[in-house]
């Protein structure tokens, strides 16, 4: 939120206000930049505002009232206002008489202005200013007297010392690809930090202070910048490879730039940031992207950071989400006012609270579905969380506007339904816990209840670390053998290591063997039916194992009909329910839109029932073949998996009957017993 020229220097004098963070809290924003100016602190030497530190903190204190933190960002472009610009006071400004070409323009002036570029050089040798004092002392006083104004606000993320440092006349060797300046950076720059950000911590001892590279680094140029020893220090990095900014200045209707590309040029930037942190410790925090209106490459900007699993903040309230009057103040915040598509594309959900290690998470804007995959271990790598540690995940009502479900494997949502924070606490032994959500309008009648009779047991199909992209189900296990969920079922693991489940009928005799009715379409039940002795009819002669006489299972599944009732005879490569063999599909013919990503060997809409079988653990084969999904367009998902812990071969084939659907297996490439993944076979990702 920048307030930057004179005189509205504070965000209330641009009318930011309730209405403003009301919408920012609605969105799932937890964090707000706030530009601070130098000039505005102190406006003459020796004399500070007081009043204005004032306005500063009251703003703080309204987006406290909406669970918003503010960092505090001492901002500068292109020095200050002598520039006609930002940042640093008149009275610190030490140009030596040369010309002042201000008309350049932003961001010409770093290379044009003989001027700008001595008083920034002044700045860096730290030489004695106007005030007759060092200029990074009167800087540090600057600073520090902020810091104190608002050491006891809980509404404060921490202060970023400077916005985008500019070297001065050592820019030319500032830019070399892949080295940067490491002279300037480890010399006069990191004496810089390392005489401010001490005299910060004097002032107020608590909240994390944030500095950033030079403004190289906006482009992919690597820092070595060396901060000071804080227990409390935080790297704030920026984020303008040449997409963006040419998103920002290009005419309208100008061919954009490959998405490639772009995410190269981002991923560049990502990993010399956390390059940084591996080598000094420092929090990561992308502080600025953006300043530009396309909503595509703001969105492949937010999956980079996804990606990387990078906290973010965008530039700039003003313009890109909230329109603004002619003298740049805020109009409401509200209809018209609104950039309806950048908000919507800013706000997905992400985890605020993780009580683990982060290993991934993503959002497909395309389905809304947001997946997060997490370990309770802690991240000094000293033990585990406790098992009623909490997990807290944004999710932002403008994306989920119908509500929301969600599926956690490994843990329990703690939260009420559609809550704006999904709450999740860690299960029992689970060493990874899964978080899908949702939007629920793709969520049609379920079939989560055991049939009467059956006694719930409990339990969790699907414990793969990767889940389908539409959810894994929370599944009901009965201990007579039968129970029906909705949702991907994955048969992957051993259940008695505390890693998740396969579901079981229960019975001692039959450890691990896969059993019940598990549904895994949307509409219509698909079900697996096992049961004890190797198949799914007790006593019937086991001819699809591979091993006869081993501690396996035969199942069945039926699609269509919330109820399944078994033939007599056993399942198997010589039973009429087994789907044929047929030849591999034209390109693209599978699916329809998109194209298969090459030819593959599937078995057709047929109605053939999907055969499951699983070899046991760890060293048996797992399969799935044949048709799912359900009638009426309900997409099928069909997955079988086996971990580093497992041996066997895992296959799967068949289409979906239904609306689109997945077949995704873990194939070893060593089929040859099994004839329905043939050696060499691709598998086909479907979504029509």
């Amino acid at each position: 939120m920048p307030s930057k020229w004179a005189p509205a220097t504070y965000p209330a004098a641009l009318n930011f206000a309730d209405d403003d963070a009301a919408l920012l809290a609605a969105s799932g924003m937890n964090a707000v930049r706030l530009t601070v100016e130098r000039y505005a602190v102190e406006p003459t030497a020796g004399h500070f505002d007081d009043s204005y530190v004032a306005r500063v903190r009251s703003t703080v204190r309204l987006l406290a009232g909406y669970g918003i933190r503010s960092l505090i960002d001492f901002h500068q472009d292109e020095w200050g206002p002598v520039f006609a610009d930002n940042g640093f006071p008149d009275w610190m400004t030490v140009t030596d008489g040369l010309p002042n070409v201000d008309q350049v323009g932003f961001p010409g002036q770093y290379f044009a202005n003989p001027a700008l570029n001595r008083a920034f050089d002044h700045f860096w040798a730290n030489d004695t200013g106007p005030s007759g004092r060092h200029l990074q002392d009167d800087d540090a006083d600057i600073l520090a007297h902020v810091a104190y104004g608002l050491k006891g606000e809980n509404g404060v993320m921490g202060y970023e010392v400077m916005n985008e440092p500019w070297p001065g006349t050592q820019y030319p060797t500032c830019a070399a690809p892949g080295v940067g300046c490491p002279v300037f950076d480890k010399g006069a720059y990191s004496a810089y930090y390392a005489r401010v950000i001490p005299k910060i911590r004097i002032a107020d001892p608590h909240h994390a202070v944030w500095y950033e590279p030079l403004t190289t680094f906006n482009e992919g140029v690597p820092t070595s910048v060396t901060p000071p020893r804080d227990t409390n220090l935080g790297f704030a990095f920026h984020d303008y490879s040449g997409c963006s900014e040419y998103a920002g200045a290009a005419p309208a209707g100008s061919p954009k730039p490959p998405n490639a590309l772009c995410q190269q040029l981002d991923d560049k930037v990502m990993n010399n940031a956390e390059a940084h942190s591996r080598e000094t410790g420092s929090a990561l925090l992308e502080t600025e992207f953006g300043a530009n209106s396309d909503t595509d490459g703001t969105a492949h900007q937010l999956d980079v950071f996804d990606h990387h699993m990078m906290p973010w903040m965008f530039w700039s309230y003003t313009n890109y989400v909230v329109a603004v009057n002619g003298n740049g103040s805020l109009k409401p915040a509200s209809g018209s006012n609104v950039n309806s598509a950048m908000l919507s594309t800013l706000a997905r959900p992400y985890p605020q609270l993780v009580s683990g290690t982060p290993k991934d998470w993503s959002f497909d804007t395309a389905t809304r579905t947001f997946s997060f995959h997490y370990s309770p271990r802690r991240a000094d790598g000293r033990g585990s969380f406790a098992v009623d540690a909490e997990t807290d995940i944004a999710v932002p009502a403008i994306v989920y506007g119908g509500g929301y479900k969600a599926w956690v494997l490994g843990g329990t949502v703690l939260s009420k339904p559609n809550a704006p924070l999904l709450r999740v606490r860690a299960r029992g032994r689970a060493s990874s816990i899964s978080v899908t959500i949702v939007p629920a309008a793709r969520i049609a009648a379920t079939n989560s209840q055991c049939p009467p009779g059956a006694i719930s047991a409990g339990g969790v199909a699907g414990v793969d670390g990767a889940p389908s992209r539409s959810g894994p189900s929370k599944v009901t296990g009965c201990l007579a053998g039968t129970g029906v969920a909705d949702g991907t079922v994955t048969a992957e693991g051993n259940p008695s290591n505390g890693d998740g489940y396969v579901v079981q009928d229960g019975r001692p005799s039959n450890p691990g063997l896969l059993a019940g009715y598990l549904g895994v379409d949307r509409q219509h039940a698909l079900t697996l039916v096992g049961c004890a002795g190797g198949d799914y009819k007790p006593g019937a002669t086991d001819d699809w194992n591979q091993s006869p006489t081993g501690a396996e299972n035969n199942a069945m599944a039926a699609v269509g009909t919330p109820t399944f009732t078994a033939p007599s005879g056993p399942v198997g490569p010589s039973s009429p329910c087994s789907p044929p063999v047929v030849p591999a599909p034209a390109q693209g013919s599978a699916c329809g839109s998109p194209p298969d990503p090459s030819p593959a060997a599937t078995a057709p809409g047929n109605g053939s029932p999907l055969n499951a079988y699983y070899g046991g653990f760890p060293t048996g084969d797992a399969g799935l073949a044949g048709d799912f999904g359900g009638n009426d367009g309900a997409s099928g998902y069909a997955q079988a998996t086996a971990n580093g812990r497992s041996s066997g071969n895992v296959t799967v084939g068949g289409t979906s009957k239904g609306g689109g659907g997945t077949v995704a297996a873990g194939n070893d490439g060593n089929e040859t017993k099994d004839r329905w993944t043939p050696d060499g076979s691709p598998f086909a990702l479907c979504q029509d």
